[in-house]
């Protein structure tokens, strides 16, 4: 069975990142997730968990007023 990244993590990066950037970012975190997935999936969930959490910068947030 292939693991999955955590879904909260995903949720959470798609609700608060600009969309002209979610689908590179996403792309990218999940990439790295799944070669992490090879060595250890915990790490890896805690790994693609802090990856969100990191992107969670002014540049990449959506504007509150649409």
């Amino acid at each position: 069975m292939e693991q999955q990244p955590p879904k909260r993590a995903l949720r959470f990066l798609r609700w608060f990142c600009r969309p002209d950037y979610l689908e590179e970012i996403e792309g990218n975190l999940l990439e790295l997730y799944e070669l992490d997935c090879e060595l250890s999936p915990r790490r890896a969930k805690r790994r693609f968990t802090w990856q969100v959490l990191r992107h969670f910068r002014p540049d990449f947030i959506k504007p509150l007023i649409s």
